[in-house]
């Protein structure tokens, strides 16, 4: 018999082409939002609704979450009414204290750091697992400007780069054909949504950008300490509607892990589409997570739960690449 799943913001892009690949993956899917549909398969949502949000999630396998609600109330709601959520929103630190407390005496789990950028942080302790004396890790994305992207999503993308008038950079030697970058280091802010340790160690996170053109633009105007007055239209044009098919250009997560400054292990993941590559990784964990019988309970990341070894063969199953790199020598900044 098929498993069950609720995917919340269906109606986005993200979360309508999550469902989809659940769909396709032989999964049945129940698919939830806040604006009334017809169709037999859709459930409308109120996320600020305890009630409606415990009546939704009963019944289910797994609830794959793609809409951020500033109550938390579903988040709360697994942990107390039991079951497992894949969260795959931006959660700031405050937020997570929160839920932290609430999951004292948890009956479900709610999985956090989720998605691709999961699935670096999976590469990443796998490293710091076969490297223990590293003290620092760096993570990169490159991206395309061209890519799918639903509006908060590009948001994101917004505010991480406008939140200071100037950023760190460093050389990010990413495999050909997306060659070796600039990277812009994106830093934690003191409520930041971007995860700081992995394993104990803290992350340097760098945003690459394809074309090459956008990206001397972005770093140009870092240099000169405008980036913070980029507009929100720039990144938010044509992000409205839900295409009929995911774009499918060249990703690169590069990660690394250093000691003293000196570079001792790195790895690639490539695909093809941001969005694709993230609703094959959901659907990865969610057939882990839902195989799994000892599950745990309470707020957790990935990567407390799985290894990226375990999960390697259906990631590549499902088009996402993952290389070794050499280092030679390099330089860990």
């Amino acid at each position: 018999m098929s498993s069950k799943v609720l995917v919340i913001g269906a109606q986005g892009v993200l979360g309508s082409f999550i469902a989809r690949s659940f769909s396709d993956a032989g999964w049945e899917v129940t698919r939830a939002g806040r604006r009334a549909e017809s169709a037999p398969d859709f459930r409308l949502l109120d996320l600020g609704d305890a009630k409606s949000v415990s009546e939704a999630c009963r019944g289910v396998d797994l609830v794959v979450n793609t809409a951020h609600h500033p109550e938390l109330v579903l988040e709360r709601t697994i942990l107390g009414d039991g079951g497992t959520l894949i969260d795959l929103v931006e959660l700031s630190e405050s937020e997570r204290v929160g839920l932290r407390t609430d999951a004292a005496d948890a009956h479900g789990l709610v999985v956090v750091d989720t998605g691709l950028g999961g699935v670096g942080y999976l590469a990443i302790a796998e490293l710091l697992r076969e490297h223990p004396d590293a003290d620092g890790a760096q993570y990169s994305l490159m991206v395309s400007a061209s890519g799918s992207s639903g509006r908060a999503g590009a948001l994101f993308g917004h505010r991480l780069l406008t939140g200071a008038r100037h950023h760190r950079s460093a050389t990010i030697p990413c495999a050909e054909p997306f060659g070796r970058r600039r990277g812009i280091e994106i830093e934690p802010g003191s409520d930041s949504v971007l995860r700081r340790t992995v394993r104990g160690r803290a992350i340097r996170h760098y945003l690459c950008m394809q074309p090459r053109a956008l990206h001397g633009m972005l770093l140009a105007l870092n240099a000169t300490r405008l980036i913070s007055l980029l507009p929100r239209a720039s990144f938010t044009a044509g992000t409205g509607k839900v295409p009929a098919e995911l774009s499918d250009e060249g990703v690169c997560e590069w990660v690394a892990v250093s000691r003293g400054g000196q570079r001792l292990a790195a790895r690639t993941l490539e695909g093809r589409g941001y969005y694709r590559m993230t609703a094959a990784a959901t659907v990865a964990l969610a057939d882990a997570l839902v195989g799994s019988s000892e599950a745990l309970r309470g707020l957790h990341s990935i990567d407390v739960l799985l290894t990226l070894s375990e999960l390697q063969p259906a990631l590549e199953r499902l088009g996402i690449t993952i290389r070794t790199q050499a280092v030679n020598g390099a330089r860990g900044d």
